[in-house]
């Protein structure tokens, strides 16, 4: 008898647990473009595989450690609809040249591949999305050089 009981106070109590379940509110997870926009994202890190020789002749794949501190506080900022800019920081190699650069991004190939176009810069490229979270955004892109070997870069870049 006992245990009829706890079997009908159990049925009993199941709609007071999914209306529980009902009230909470569903999260849906943010889109690439959510992630990425109205954000200053600063990179730091760049390494490359296999390594490449520097001017001086060193092999090395810690790319970013060889970068002046002037590159190495450069600022990207993305924009919806698909405007963005490249600043300086606060340091720059010609004290001269333009403190930030208008540009334009497109995510692609259901949001894998980033293209970032900065004609002020002559920079026009694309890079493989690896992850774009909250406060980290991880790329990759291959470049082949004049011996014809393909080098792949790995970038991170931190929220700031």
């Amino acid at each position: 008898m006992k245990t009829t009981r706890f079997a009908l106070l159990a049925l009993a109590a199941l709609p007071l647990l999914t209306a529980c379940e009902k009230d909470k509110e569903k999260v849906t997870p943010k889109t690439p473009t959510e992630l990425l926009v109205g954000k200053n994202w600063v990179q730091t890190a760049c390494t490359v595989s296999p390594a490449v020789r520097t001017a001086d002749g060193r092999l090395i794949t810690n790319v970013y450690a060889e970068r002046n501190s002037f590159d190495r506080d450069d600022l990207w900022h993305f924009e919806k609809p698909n405007t963005m800019r490249h600043d300086e920081g606060a340091t720059k190699r010609n004290a001269n040249d333009p403190q930030s650069y208008d540009g334009t991004w497109s995510l692609e190939q259901n949001d894998r591949l980033l293209r970032v176009k900065v004609p002020g810069l002559a920079y026009d490229n694309s890079y493989d999305v690896q992850e774009i979270g909250d406060n980290t955004m991880r790329l990759s892109g291959v470049s082949t050089d004049d011996a014809g070997v393909e080098h792949t870069y790995s970038f991170t870049y931190t929220k700031q």
